[in-house]
């Protein structure tokens, strides 16, 4: 009996796995999480879904298109037209979905292109990482990447009423034949010392489902990398609050992106041998995970799901090309937020220094490919298996206010505590500097909110986390025993992501109501930039810096790194958090050392460039310091521009 059935694969499919799918991401963790969102699950009878498209006769024209669009791809390809499709072997992990297998040239096309898919149902848990806003409309995304041809027919079915999702746009990427992923500067992704590769967007792109809810999609097959078994990612935007941009032929929303569905799409073990045989997927140096070995594609399997595509060869063998085909079941009401890893604009790309996803700051496995071919690269930078990392990870999580005081830190929570702050720090040195600012909240843009503001002191070696959210504007216009208040801040080092969000904070409360003097902020990641040896073009975020740059020992960054983690595992919404846990009281432990690592390295990022200044970049670095502010400031302020990722003009 040949298994010939469409694959319907739920909203749930690779939700969850996309939470460590990629490299900096552990995929332990995800397990634990995929294996959590399955218990929810609810299955849908075959025929409720397959029964419903036959009768409205959208199966007749499934089975249409796909012979249709096999017949033009060969023609297109200078193929055989009557070429046979070779049988294949049964799949070790599940039945093939290779529509070849017992067929010939009088096999009916009813019998070759049927649906017969199962359908199950689940809400999303949450998006992954390595997603990219902005990138194309465009069916051919595959670029000048080499590679097995893959023509994939993707069609959306409503979970709620089994009929198609016409005119939705559907994201789809994945890494090239030696696993690595365009658009993303990331330890582990190729080379990450190429900055080249935020630019890059092979294997992405856009398209809008027609009538009958389909996408179609011209790339490669997707090679692999270490962890994680073969796959590819989609996304859906939802409807009705998707416009296209004309000017760089791309959707509107790049840096407020929604979606309606996200998932993985995977691929029987037999395809996936066959292609790793040809180059120049063979010369990929990296464990190939088979499907058998995938933590989650294993559960996926064990709830009944289905998340495999069916397929046919073009020629007689794969290196001809495949036409393979899909249906995914989606809840089309659904509207959630979306973080990327990184932005794609008219200017090229740039990273979210807000998204863990495609950072360093994770642990797990990464791929390691090369961009197009393999090539040494380095190691991830945090390592989440290492027991140390783990038992310090351990540790922070029992840390609260009130259970663990920390000398270390001071919470300013009431009027009284900013009064006593206010005459505490008045009395530091502003030359050279002795405060050091960061800022922490819930989307740190014009329109978003702050809640906390961390200030080092470096004469008392103190951390003083001041409650916004608490506090509000009170916090700026308590004043002390002799009338000064937090507003009269003396001259201080920030690192620019934050000091220019800073200035931005829709002028009110931090511009027009909290007077904020911004004038003497010293740029810290400019100091940086000035201070580089190498390529100028792109401004390091202060993750970056610190791990290169901070004088730490061994210890020092290990806790640095398991204080990070911890945090990003809580607030990170593509590891099933939420950035509200900044403004949840109290105050988690997790969140108190996140706030407190950053800032306490500060003073050493500044010491260590300041040493290296010279008379000509301090004055770049004042003027362009200044200018920045004066364009936080302004009403079209765009916290997440160009300007905070690309280097000021004439420096590079």
């Amino acid at each position: 009996m040949v298994h010939l059935a469409t694959t319907l694969i739920t909203a749930v499919v690779g939700v969850a796995s996309l939470v460590s799918a990629h490299p900096g991401h552990n995929v332990k963790a995800e397990a634990a999480e995929r294996a959590a969102a399955l218990k929810s699950i609810h299955a849908r009878g075959v025929s409720q879904c397959s029964s419903a498209l036959q009768a409205r006769g959208l199966e007749k024209s499934n089975i249409a298109r796909r012979e249709r669009t096999l017949q033009q791809l060969r023609q297109k390809r200078g193929l055989d037209a009557r070429a046979p499709l070779t049988a294949r072997d049964t799949s070790p992990l599940n039945e093939t979905h290779h529509s070849s297998m017992d067929v010939n040239l009088s096999t009916d096309p009813s019998v070759l292109f049927a649906s017969e898919g199962s359908c199950v149902l689940a809400a999303d848990v949450t998006q992954g990482p390595y997603y990219v806003t902005g990138e194309l409309i465009r069916s051919a995304i595959a670029e000048s990447q080499e590679g097995v041809p893959l023509y994939l027919d993707v069609q959306l079915i409503d979970s709620t009423t089994c009929k198609p999702v016409p005119e939705v746009y559907l994201d789809f990427w994945h890494c090239n034949a030696t696993g690595v992923y365009s658009g993303i500067i990331a330890s582990g992704n190729g080379n990450s010392d190429d900055a080249s590769n935020i630019d890059t967007t092979f294997l992405r792109g856009l398209q809008k489902t027609d009538s009958e809810g389909v996408a179609f999609f011209e790339s490669i097959f997707p090679g692999h990398y270490t962890s994680r078994a073969t796959h590819i990612h989609v996304l859906t935007h939802p409807i009705n609050e998707t416009t296209v941009n004309q000017n760089n032929n791309t959707i509107s929303g790049l840096y407020t992106s929604h979606t309606s569905h996200v998932g993985q799409i995977f691929f029987d073990q037999d395809l996936i041998s066959a292609v790793e045989a040809t180059e120049p997927y063979a010369s990929n140096t990296q464990d190939l995970t088979v499907n058998a070995d995938d933590s989650i594609l294993s559960q996926e399997l064990e709830s009944d799901i289905d998340p495999f595509v069916e397929y046919v060869y073009l020629g007689k063998d794969v290196s001809d090309g495949i036409l393979a085909w899909v249906s995914v079941v989606m809840d089309a009401s659904e509207d959630s937020d979306v973080t990327p890893a990184a932005y794609y604009t008219e200017e090229g790309g740039f990273e979210n220094e807000s998204s863990s996803g495609g950072g360093s700051m994770g642990g797990g496995s990464a791929p390691s490919g090369a961009m197009p071919t393999p090539i040494n690269t380095k190691p991830s930078s945090l390592e989440a298996e290492d027991p140390e990392i783990q038992a310090i990870s351990a540790s922070l999580k029992k840390a609260t206010i009130q259970e663990n005081p920390n000398p270390s830190y001071n919470l300013v929570s009431t009027n009284a505590d900013v009064a006593e702050l206010v005459e505490l720090l008045k009395k530091v040195p502003a030359d050279p500097p002795s405060l050091f600012i960061d800022l922490e909240g819930v989307d740190l843009s014009r329109h978003g909110t702050i809640s906390l503001l961390q200030i080092f002191a470096l004469p008392q070696k103190q951390t003083h986390l001041v409650d916004i959210h608490k506090l509000k504007e009170s916090a700026f216009t308590q004043a002390s025993v002799s009338g000064a208040t937090l507003k009269d801040i003396p001259r201080v080092p920030f690192h620019q992501k934050k000091s220019s969000l800073m200035c931005a904070m829709t002028r009110t409360p931090f511009i027009a109501t909290f007077g904020i003097n911004l004038a003497g902020i010293q740029d810290l990641q400019l100091m940086e930039l000035a201070t580089r040896r190498y390529s100028k073009k792109r401004i390091h975020g202060l993750a970056k810096c610190i791990e290169n740059d901070a004088p730490m020992s061994t210890e020092e960054m290990q806790s640095w790194k398991a204080a990070k983690q911890q945090g990003l595992d809580i607030f990170a919404p593509e590891r099933g958090g939420s950035y509200e846990v900044f403004n949840a009281r109290p105050l988690a432990g997790e969140i108190i050392q996140y706030c407190i690592e950053d800032v306490r390295l500060l003073p050493r990022l500044w010491e260590k460039y300041n040493q290296k200044l010279t008379s000509h970049w301090r004055r770049k670095i004042d003027v362009e310091g200044q200018n920045r502010v004066r364009e936080s400031q302004s009403s079209t302020f765009n916290g997440k521009g160009r300007h905070m990722t690309f280097a000021p003009k004439g420096w590079y």
